[in-house]
């Protein structure tokens, strides 16, 4: 009798714990994007990484599209926030 009523009480314990470990653990910042034009300063042709430049001065770098030039205007996706550097500017795509 002893042993059902552990075994009822540790079930029971679990069962609540695994309820309310998930509603209480904090919630995961979702990255937030921005609509940014860059300009196209460099390509590297060894590795056909391109620098881009904001308005603001920032720099980044990113794989090159093969119809990126120099001096092109590029739309991206800002992602903020975002852990590495090389992930912040992310859905790249020519400005018209």
């Amino acid at each position: 009798m002893r042993c059902q009523w552990v075994l009822t009480t540790l079930l029971t314990g679990t069962l609540v714990v695994g309820l309310v470990t998930p509603s209480t653990a904090q919630k995961s910042m979702d990255p937030v994007s921005t609509s940014v034009v860059v300009t196209v300063s460099a390509i590297d042709p060894h590795n056909t990484m391109a620098t881009l430049k904001t308005q603001d001065g920032a720099m980044y770098q990113r794989p090159a599209a093969a119809s990126w030039k120099v001096g092109d205007h590029v739309l991206c996706d800002l992602m903020e926030p975002s852990l590495r550097q090389e992930m912040r500017l992310q859905h790249c795509r020519q400005w018209k």
